[in-house]
């Protein structure tokens, strides 16, 4: 019975320990781009609605906290229409996962990341 519960106790510690050893960490180029771009570009971009520009990654770092503030509030992207009641043709709403990620990204340090290469096609 002994050896069942040691056996038992190290296998459930390999499963405890797998998230903390797995933490990802979150950057620009991989994670956050694909949701700016997605998101916040077709307004925040030169000549755009918006008062600066969010395309490239030295525009979001220098405004991280704000990003991360507005979109924890939900402020921005701005989207009145309650996204749980229909789903609207140009809706812009981040899924709390998105929201999470970019926390999760300025918690880290904001860092750029590698650039990725281009898939050919």
């Amino acid at each position: 019975m002994k050896f069942f519960l040691l056996g038992v106790f190290c296998f459930l510690s390999i499963f405890i320990n797998v998230p903390q050893a797995a933490a990802q960490t979150i950057t620009y180029n991989e994670h956050i781009s694909p949701i700016i771009i997605n998101n916040c570009a077709p307004c925040h971009k030169e000549n755009g609605y918006a008062p600066f520009s969010l395309l490239k990654y030295e525009d979001v770092a220098k405004r991280a906290t704000f990003v991360g503030y507005v979109t924890r509030q939900r402020i921005m992207p701005p989207w009145k229409a309650n996204p749980h009641y229909r789903v609207f043709e140009g809706q812009r709403v981040l899924t709390d996962g998105q929201i999470d990620t970019i926390q999760k990204w300025i918690a880290q340090g904001a860092k750029e990341g590698p650039k990725l290469k281009a898939k050919n096609k």
